[in-house]
């Protein structure tokens, strides 16, 4: 009688497959325009330049579409997770982002930093930027992107963290342990912080309210924690009929979907049909596929599927080592 235990503790798991918070999608109207806000206001820096030709992007949803846009990044050492700002052509933006901080779906980005409020302030009033709150509590600053989008600043108590830095991509969830079961245990991520509220607060997290409770869970993928997804639970506000569903398309206008970085796209394919979570879920939208996001990034095999509340993930297979990262040295000829 044989003796599989061994051989299954061994399988590879979806976690082990993801080696990264690859990137955070947002869907603007004018990609110039938002550019100059990210680089302006946050640490965010332009890296690249996206510039995807007409073609079929399935798990979109989208039988023929393009789209122009910028790779931007926080500077972070190593492979830092990006912001890809999307301008779609065709078909064109819909909708706006999200009204209110607690609306379920990909709703902000946070920042840490070590800049004194008041000085973010005077450079926001500089600039004519105003708060979405008007009361700023512990010195957590939000502010709208030029479409909606929120973006926040709060006081980062890391000492090993210098200068303004990326730290999460909000994701507002219907139901905390369901939730939190999809990210920990379907995708394998690191649950490394929770922070929760036992009442409402006094809040400047966004538009909508100056008051709000709520249960928050940071993941992140083995390790790494420069970039978490801050999954979120509101309990007070709490989300209504109207603020529970994500956006439908693909283009709509806000923070899109967030993507992970796989060894072996179609291992993760596998896996993932094999999830009963997935399975119950708006789940995948279609098999894996290539995508050209034009001469600068070139192409990527894409994976498109869905959390159970309806917020579009994506996994990227990892490309291959680029020519230039292998350099060849020869000792002076004497």
């Amino acid at each position: 009688m044989s003796d599989n235990t061994g051989a299954a503790s061994t399988a590879i798991t979806l976690g082990q497959r993801i080696l990264r918070l690859s990137h955070v999608v947002i869907n603007v109207s004018d990609a110039e325009k938002s550019l100059e806000f990210y680089e302006t206001f946050t640490p965010l820096r332009a890296v690249g330049k996206l510039n995807a030709p007409r073609q079929r992007f399935g798990s979109l949803g989208i039988e023929s579409g393009e789209f122009e846009g910028y790779v931007l990044n926080d500077g972070t050492a190593g492979r830092p997770t990006s912001v890809h700002i999307v301008e779609w052509k065709t078909p064109e933006p819909v909708g706006s982002p999200y009204p209110v901080f607690w609306h379920v779906g990909l709703g902000k980005l946070g920042f840490g930093t070590k800049v004194p409020p008041e000085e973010r302030l005077a450079h926001l009033r500089e600039h004519g930027v105003e708060t979405t709150n008007k009361e700023i509590v512990r010195g957590y600053i939000s502010i709208l992107d030029p479409d909606g989008t929120v973006v926040s600043f709060y006081q980062d108590g890391d000492k090993s963290a210098r200068h303004d830095h990326w730290v999460h991509v909000n994701a507002v969830v219907t139901d905390r342990e369901r939730g939190a079961g999809f990210f920990r245990d379907v995708l394998g991520l690191e649950q490394h912080l929770d922070v929760t509220t036992d009442r409402p607060i006094a809040v400047s997290q966004g538009p909508g309210s100056d008051l709000s409770q709520w249960s928050s869970h940071l993941f992140a993928p083995r390790g790494d924690t420069r970039v978490s997804v801050d999954m979120t639970q509101p309990v007070f506000p709490a989300p209504s009929p109207e603020t529970s569903t994500p956006y439908q398309e693909a283009n709509n206008l806000g923070i899109s979907r967030v993507g992970f970085e796989v060894d072996d796209l179609d291992a993760a394919y596998s896996l993932l049909q094999a999830s009963a979570e997935i399975g119950a879920a708006p789940g995948i939208v279609d098999p894996p596929e290539t995508w050209d996001f034009g001469p600068e990034f070139g192409t990527r095999r894409v994976l498109g599927f869905r959390d159970p509340d309806g917020i579009r993930i994506e996994f990227f297979e990892k490309p291959p080592r680029p020519e230039s990262s292998f350099l060849h040295f020869s000792p002076p000829e004497d």
